[in-house]
């Protein structure tokens, strides 16, 4: 059993007005379908990184009320992401500042999966359908980051967003959260995931970078840590849930580009069996 993931590293302007987030959500699509048409993968995620439709400054977040969205119909990225999925019959993971029932604002990281129907002669297009929905739970809030100025924490107990993806269980992580082991170890023991999404905005690769293998590897899931491209950005990385002669890390530059990844069920499965880590387990 295998998925394919393809990681958008894309450049995102941070947009002040509608018209900037409709040409961030214009070269999005335009980067999914050219890609797809000249690869035509079956089992496939693509994957947008963090604020992928707003771009990530505080210019950008102080009109967050202007920008936020819900997943569902009537709301720009979720119209035009789904209406895609349901053309290339795909999944599509992207980032969007999210409005909540209360009237606060999240980062968030919507999946959606082509609602596609095949019959024996005949292939009926449907709306995509929102199957996951994660709200940021560690805001970055330093000298360098004000999100907790512009945004409410995500609540710890987010079930909805652990999905199946073409028989692999899947979740999404956002940046800041990288840090903290907690909900990854949660995801890999509570949850069973065997692949987790995590999407940023970045400017210090050194550390996420070893952060992300480290999540990875003692948890024996495939990762995807995704970045946005451009000067001082990108190097998005995959990482296996074991290293050896066969599985390898690959990473990017800055640019602007696509990190791809064959996902077999039967790596994680011999990692888990090869080095028994979570029978080893002890809780202090």
């Amino acid at each position: 059993m295998s998925l394919h993931v393809v990681g958008v590293q894309i450049k995102v302007k941070s947009a002040i007005s509608t018209e900037e987030t409709a040409q961030n959500l214009s070269h999005a699509r335009g980067l999914i379908t050219e890609h797809h048409n000249k690869n035509n993968h079956n089992r496939v995620i693509y994957v947008l990184p963090e604020c992928s439709t707003t771009g990530y400054s505080d210019a950008t977040f102080e009109k967050r009320n202007i920008f936020a969205e819900k997943p569902e119909k009537g709301f720009p990225s979720f119209d035009i992401f789904s209406t895609l999925c349901a053309e290339l019959s795909i999944f599509i993971s992207y980032g969007f500042i999210r409005l909540g029932e209360d009237k606060s604002y999240f980062v968030s990281q919507a999946v959606i999966n082509s609602n596609t129907l095949e019959l024996e002669f005949l292939t009926i297009l449907d709306e995509g359908k929102l199957v996951s929905l994660y709200d940021k739970v560690h805001l970055f809030s330093f000298e360098e980051g004000r999100e907790g100025e512009f945004f409410k924490n995500g609540a710890l107990d987010q079930t909805k967003h652990v999905f199946d993806c073409y028989g692999f269980k899947c979740a999404s992580q956002i940046c800041f959260d990288l840090r903290f082991p907690e909900p990854w170890r949660v995801l890999a023991y509570d949850h069973g995931c065997d692949f987790v999404i995590h999407t940023s905005f970045d400017e210090n690769s050194l550390q996420w970078n070893t952060f992300a293998l480290t999540r990875a590897l003692e948890n024996q899931y495939y990762l995807l840590s995704l970045n946005h491209a451009g000067k001082g950005l990108g190097k998005s990385l995959f990482c296996p849930p074991w290293l050896n002669d066969k599985l390898h890390t690959k990473s990017t530059g800055e640019e602007e580009c696509f990190i791809e990844y064959n996902l077999e069920k039967s790596v994680i499965e011999e990692t888990r069996s090869d080095i028994p880590l979570r029978p080893s387990r002890r809780l202090f």
